[in-house]
């Protein structure tokens, strides 16, 4: 593997596990290299883009992972150093317990009508009242 052929891959903004793809050998094989080789890959991720992606647009770190073409670790990194953390929708249970409680329905009701303990509407409901 030649030192020209990685830097042709990494100007075309490919990472290491698509350089191994292409080139049949293990992604660490690529980062080695790479580092013998003093060849750094500028960063996909840019900073505000990253925080209009999860905080405006609502994606989840897979959604961004797949928008970046990165693996889900990179893109926890690249959260953790913006100081954000992953969007995480949520599920039906707790949309059905939110929109029951707003209706007026007592805590306990909703735990009995949806089987769940009284403890998870609790926090659900605690939460709720926070973002208000």
């Amino acid at each position: 593997m030649s030192e020209d052929l990685l830097r042709w891959y990494i100007k075309r903004g490919m990472g290491a596990s698509q350089i191994a793809d292409k080139l049949g050998c293990s992604e660490r094989t690529i980062h080695r290299k790479l580092a013998n080789l003093n060849l750094k890959r500028k960063s996909l991720v840019e900073a505000e883009e990253l925080r209009v992606l999860v905080l405006e647009k609502k994606m989840s770190a897979k959604e961004c992972a797949d928008y970046y073409g990165l693996c889900l670790g990179s893109i926890y990194r690249h959260l953790k150093a913006q100081g954000l953390k992953p969007y995480r929708a949520p599920n039906k249970k707790t949309l059905e317990i939110e929109k029951l409680y707003l209706k007026g329905m007592r805590q306990c009701d909703i735990a009995s009508r949806l089987g769940v303990s009284r403890q998870s509407v609790y926090l659900i409901v605690r939460k709720l009242k926070k973002s208000r």
